[in-house]
């Protein structure tokens, strides 16, 4: 909930209440680890249920292009966070959003590392 703040001067600011509005430092973390999952669980996808189809090379891409945006917000986060640990910057939330986001790119990178079983047409030639 953002209310707002009228100050003695001619500016005007906009105070995040209760810690997790777009104000805050920890919606930025929030958003990194929720792209990150997304890859994790399409990264996941293409390694189940799309294993030996022509959906999984292109699920697997998927995840590694979602797992890297999930990555650069992550970090780019951490870089722009000025305070410390338990400050309520998110700073401890983009490391782990981080390691999310480098666990979707793990797993699709291992998917496309996988051998691929032949087509039909190439067993009928």
């Amino acid at each position: 909930m953002l209310v707002h703040h009228l100050s003695s001067t001619t500016e005007t600011t906009w105070l995040a209440v209760g810690g997790y509005g777009p104000g805050s430092g920890r919606f930025g973390a929030n958003v990194a680890a929720l792209i990150a999952l997304i890859g994790v669980a399409v990264a996941v996808l293409a390694r189940t249920r799309f294993r030996h189809t022509a959906g999984e090379r292109g699920a697997a891409l998927l995840a590694q292009a979602i797992g890297l945006t999930g990555m650069i917000l992550a970090v780019w986060h951490v870089a722009r966070s000025a305070a410390g640990f338990g400050t309520g910057n998110g700073r401890a939330g983009a490391l782990v959003a981080a390691a999310i986001a480098l666990t979707a790119l793990i797993l699709a990178a291992w998917t496309l590392a996988r051998p691929h079983a032949p087509d039909r047409a190439d067993l009928e030639r």
